[in-house]
């Protein structure tokens, strides 16, 4: 995330601004260090965190874990709620993250999902007409 960020994003978004969106960032190696395949110690990933660059806006997805239950079945409905616990806490004590809800149709979330982004622009864009 680190090195990829410096060689890759930056220098884009430098050029030119842009919405630059990722599907897993850094902050999954702690929900999820198996999917990482990860044998670091808590410590270490949440410093690894540390260092990656700081988005703007982190959206979370979530879903009852028996609706994830069913669209992953290689995980165990007890590791799946240990992640959702562990999401829902990251998204409570981090202020630049958004839990939005997965149920109900893909437009529903895709509304969600835009409204999410559409609030943020907006706020960033009154704070900026302020100064």
């Amino acid at each position: 995330y680190i090195l990829g960020y410096w060689l890759k994003v930056r220098p884009k978004i430098a050029k030119q601004p842009a919405i630059v969106l990722f599907d897993r960032y850094a902050y999954d190696m702690a929900i999820d260090p198996l999917r990482f395949r990860i044998g670091l110690s808590g410590k270490v990933v949440e410093w690894f965190t540390r260092l990656a660059p700081k988005p703007d806006l982190i959206i979370c997805v979530c879903a009852s874990p028996e609706i994830i239950a069913s669209r992953k079945q290689e995980l165990p409905l007890e590791e799946i709620r240990r992640q959702l616990e562990a999401l829902r806490t990251f998204a409570r004590k981090e202020p630049r993250a958004v839990l939005i809800t997965n149920e109900g149709s893909i437009e529903e979330v895709r509304e969600r999902v835009l409204q999410t982004l559409y609030d943020f622009f907006e706020h960033r864009w009154e704070k900026k007409s302020e100064t």
